[in-house]
């Protein structure tokens, strides 16, 4: 049996990213990436799992709302006596 060095790769939204320098650490090139993907700068690193010959690690970002809820929104939208529902 022969064994060699698992290779690293990138993932962002779909998007395969090499590897640009083995050397440099996971946050590295978290911030390599940032200034292409502006997403990965906040997103959260899962990995590494192996995916054939290399290790990947996914930068996934979290989703949601800014500022407040939904549940906060509706209540909000149905108090008011106009429509801003439209324009929101």
């Amino acid at each position: 049996m022969e064994s060699k060095p698992l290779s690293r790769c990138f993932e962002c939204n779909g998007v395969k990213l090499p590897d640009p320098n083995p050397k440099l650490s996971v946050e590295e090139v978290r911030a390599l990436y940032a200034h292409q993907y502006p997403d990965i700068a906040t997103a959260a690193i899962t990995g590494p799992e192996a995916v054939g010959d290399k290790l990947r690690y996914q930068f996934t970002r979290a989703i949601g709302t800014k500022g407040y809820s939904q549940v906060f929104r509706s209540d909000l939208l149905r108090c008011l006596p106009f429509r801003w529902g439209s324009i929101v």
